[in-house]
Parts: structure tokens; C-alpha cells; sequence
């Protein structure tokens, strides 16, 4: 227990522990693991959806929505030890799950945790959990995120700032997604204030912005919704209309 004291996301601070349980010595040595320094905080992260949303939320209000920490180097100390029961259930149930996986080495085990896990429905948790580039370091971004809806309309914030509507941000739905079509056609462009962030093709001939039901899409000054079937990804859905326009100048909006 006293190593804890020099792990620097936790400090010695256990108020997310349970002090009394027979498992409390394997846990703090899945901690120790996963918290080593070594694991890539983005790994970490989507492996720890997998028991539940421990985000922890920052600022309530902002012209973009509330700010939510995910983790990483600014964010896990917050995380992990303000105390709440639902976290503190999320840790153990996720630290007891890394225990149960005997073989591989820890980013073996943070992987089969992520494999394992049964998607419900698509909501943002299967994104973020199934997407790499959602929670990865982009640009120097945090795991850092300005939140409103259902978790698609987000930004993701550069850097937490007294004035965070001023820093730039970029909606992490948009970086897997130019990860997913992979052309030099294809660029991010992050904004500041209350600007949405937009994915640009052809030096802006066709821009895309994430939606809560799917995304927009803009040619020539007009725009049309492409809304997203219940159970389809909308990362694939939004790639398969771009891959298969990437002539792209014979794109023409839906509603058209």
C-alpha cells in the first residue's frame, strides 16, 4: 500500500479503495500495472469504459457544453481520487477483471478486456471504446472534452485554459474518421469559441460536421443531413459516402 504513495496518479489518496477487502493487495498491484507510466493513457481509458462512465466533470457551464475529463496526464489524478461509489465500483470491477486474465503482458490484457467487451447499442461509449483515435493524443489534445447531448456534438479541448472557449478543439468523431478514409485530400480543421470543428475535403469543397444523429454535410453553401440507421457505425456509414465520392465534385446532398 505505501508504494502507492509514489504513483503519481494517486498519492497515497485511497478514498476509491476498499480498505477492508480480502482482494485490496491484488488490486493495488493491477493498479501498479496498469498506472505504471509504460501503458498509453488512451489504452487505459477505453479499458475502463468497458465497466462503466467514470468521467469526471470539470466545468459545468461553457458555450460548449460541460467539460469532462477522461484521463491522462492532467486528468487521471482528479479521476481517481475524488471520491465517488460508482467510480470506486468501476475501478474495482476493472481491476478485478485485469486480475482474472493470466496470460500476456499488461497491454495483452488491456486488449482482451476491450475485445470482451458486448456492445448494447452504439452510443458513445461503443465509439469511444471500439476507436482508437478518439481518445489517443491529436495535436498535443488532453483527453480533455467539451460534452453536450448524447456524446456526439463534442469537442475535444486542447488544453484546460481559465478561458477554455478561446483554446482550440476538434470533435473526436472527425479524427477517426480522417483515420478511417486515410487520403491527403481529406484535412481536420479545429476552431475556436463556440465554432463547430469540421472535416474538409478538396480544400473545402465538401465540409463534414458531426451531428447527434449523424453528420452534415456541406457543398456550395448548402448543407444536407446524412442521419445515421440505428444500427449502423457512423464512422464506417460517413466513410462509405465519402470513399465512394472521393471524385468528390459529383457529391450531391440528399435533400437535393
Amino acid at each position: 500500500m505505501h508504494k502507492l504513495e509514489d504513483n503519481n496518479e494517486i498519492r497515497g489518496w485511497l478514498v476509491n479503495f476498499d480498505l477492508e477487502s480480502s482482494k485490496l493487495s491484488d488490486r493495488i498491484k493491477a493498479f501498479q500495472d496498469v498506472w505504471s507510466g509504460e501503458v498509453k493513457d488512451s489504452f487505459i481509458v477505453r479499458a475502463l469504459l468497458v465497466y462503466g462512465d467514470y468521467k469526471v466533470c470539470t466545468r459545468e457551464n461553457t458555450a460548449l457544453g460541460k467539460m469532462h475529463y477522461f484521463g491522462g496526464k492532467e486528468g487521471w489524478y482528479r479521476i481517481l481520487t475524488e471520491k465517488n461509489e460508482d467510480r470506486k465500483n468501476i475501478l474495482e470491477n476493472f481491476l478485478d477483471a485485469f486480475n482474472e486474465i493470466k496470460e500476456g503482458d499488461i497491454n495483452d490484457k488491456l486488449q482482451k478486456l476491450i475485445d470482451n467487451y458486448k456492445f448494447e447499442n452504439k452510443d458513445w461509449k461503443y465509439y469511444f471504446i471500439k476507436y482508437s483515435a478518439i481518445t489517443e493524443e491529436y495535436n498535443g489534445f488532453p483527453c480533455l472534452y467539451f460534452w453536450r447531448g448524447n456524446g456526439f456534438e463534442i469537442e475535444r479541448l486542447r488544453k484546460d485554459s481559465p478561458k477554455p472557449s478561446v483554446a482550440k478543439h476538434i470533435n473526436p468523431y472527425l479524427i477517426a474518421l480522417k483515420e478511417k478514409i486515410d487520403s491527403e485530400r481529406v484535412k481536420l480543421y479545429e476552431e475556436r469559441y463556440d465554432r463547430p470543428s469540421y472535416l474538409s475535403i478538396d480544400d473545402g469543397e465538401l465540409k463534414i460536421y458531426c451531428k447527434e444523429n449523424g453528420w452534415q454535410i456541406e457543398k456550395n453553401g448548402s448543407s444536407s443531413p446524412e442521419n445515421v440507421p440505428k444500427d449502423e457505425d457512423r464512422i464506417q456509414f460517413a466513410a462509405k459516402i465519402i470513399k465512394s465520392k472521393l471524385t468528390l465534385k459529383d457529391y450531391v446532398p440528399s435533400s437535393a
